[in-house]
């Protein structure tokens, strides 16, 4: 392979973003299906994020390559 091409958009999805869709969940009692939809997130992603966030306090989450 010459030159490499992603072929998902996986790890796309910033940080900021993340706690800003997570905040919806939690403080405004949105469900993760329909706030992961407004912002364009995969559901399980954000659940797990939201999971992560109750269960430290605080998201410790490392930042992939990414695009």
């Amino acid at each position: 392979m010459r030159t490499y091409k992603r072929k998902t958009t996986r790890g796309a999805v910033t940080i900021d973003r993340m706690k800003e869709a997570a905040e919806k969940v939690l403080e405004h009692s949105r469900s993760c299906r329909s706030v992961a939809k407004h912002f364009g997130i995969c559901h399980v992603t954000l659940m797990r994020f939201v999971h992560k966030l109750k269960m430290s306090g605080g998201a410790t989450v490392t930042e992939g390559k990414g695009i």
